[in-house]
């Protein structure tokens, strides 16, 4: 499941997905979901007698929609563990620009879910700020979420990438671009974990992109993150220490993290 609107979204043309060189996967399925009061009714109930840890990722092309996709959630706030707000995602109000590439728009976005969760009654539920590698202002963009009153950092999204078929002289996914996961981008993912923890001291940071394995996982808890979370996989449960004795898991996500 990808990060979920407050409406169903059919997401982008087929094909979706392709391999990539050095084992990555190039993606393009639009954030293609059945809204958040449908997963609530559907998938909700199943996901909890699993006994997962649940962390909703919720998006927008508008503050507003942001606002509409985080309220349903109040009120189931008691089965949640963290609702994430994925602001890679564009914004129709800002000439597509996304908006996690603009700072004074994430921490708008993030102010807008934590508001509407207050409102469903999930005002004690954490707030996570999914951020985008492709940008330079990634230090300012977290300390905006961050002052906006996120909980913490999902360090990060897919990075922006092209397949393209020779034989067809053609892109490979239906969308043309799409964004690229997997071991390839796993030095990127490190460098923004590493980055933003030196910046932001004492932010809990899941991170995410390459993670594949508890040897991926303790990386991530090196350069600075909390805990490490797989995207492809959807469930990443590595466990282990890292030489200082700090404690490896990983994250179940109930929603991917690509684009």
């Amino acid at each position: 499941m990808k990060s979920l609107a407050a409406f169903a979204w059919p997401g982008n043309p087929a094909p979706r997905v392709c391999p990539t060189s050095g084992g990555g996967m190039l993606n393009s399925v639009g954030l293609a979901g059945p809204g958040v009061e449908r997963w609530i009714i559907e998938d909700l109930p199943a996901l909890k007698d699993r006994g997962a840890r649940i962390i909703v990722s919720v998006w927008g092309r508008s503050i507003e929609e942001f606002a509409a996709a985080a309220e349903p959630l109040g009120r189931v706030a008691g089965d949640l563990t963290a609702v994430e707000v994925n602001v890679s995602c564009p914004n129709i109000e800002d000439r597509s620009r996304m908006f996690a590439h603009a700072p004074a728009m994430t921490g708008a976005a993030i102010r807008a879910v934590r508001n509407a969760l207050e409102s469903g009654g999930g005002d004690a539920l954490p707030v996570f700020a999914k951020l985008s590698p492709n940008t330079s202002e990634l230090v300012e963009v977290a300390g905006a979420a961050l002052e906006a009153g996120a909980a913490g950092l999902t360090l990060v999204n897919t990075l922006l990438g092209l397949a393209i078929d020779a034989e067809r002289r053609s892109p490979a996914l239906g969308a043309g671009g799409g964004g690229l996961s997997g071991p390839p981008m796993k030095a990127v993912a490190l460098r923004a974990v590493w980055e933003v923890a030196r910046a932001h001291p004492g932010t809990a940071i899941i991170g995410t992109g390459g993670v594949g394995s508890g040897l991926d996982a303790v990386e991530m808890l090196l350069a600075g993150a909390v805990r490490g979370g797989g995207g492809d996989c959807d469930l990443c449960r590595a466990t282990g220490r890292t030489p200082g004795g700090r404690r490896a898991e990983g994250v179940v996500r109930t929603t991917g993290s690509s684009a």
